[in-house]
């Protein structure tokens, strides 16, 4: 009767130390998806802002070409002399 209590008692610390195992596998991928999700909400942010800072700039090269743009299309009158040769 011993022996079978010496080797259930054995089996139960297997069990105990591999649900421990597993707990702790299951925590670090807890981390782990954490950190994926906080990195993504990062990347979107940071594109979110990128996108707006290239939006911001290509608007502000917009109007400088306007701008200059406008300068040198001035409409210049033309007088036709008609009947003079």
């Amino acid at each position: 009767m011993s022996c079978d209590l010496k080797q259930e008692m054995s089996e139960i610390k297997q069990e105990t130390s591999a649900v421990g195992m597993r707990t702790d596998l299951m925590r670090e991928e807890m981390l782990m998806l954490t950190a994926v999700g906080e990195a993504k909400q990062f990347t979107v942010e940071h594109s979110k802002r990128l996108r707006q800072d290239l939006t911001e700039e290509f608007r502000e090269e917009l109007v400088a070409v306007r701008q200059q743009c406008e300068g040198r299309t001035e409409v210049t009158e033309v007088s036709w002399c008609v009947g003079t040769v």
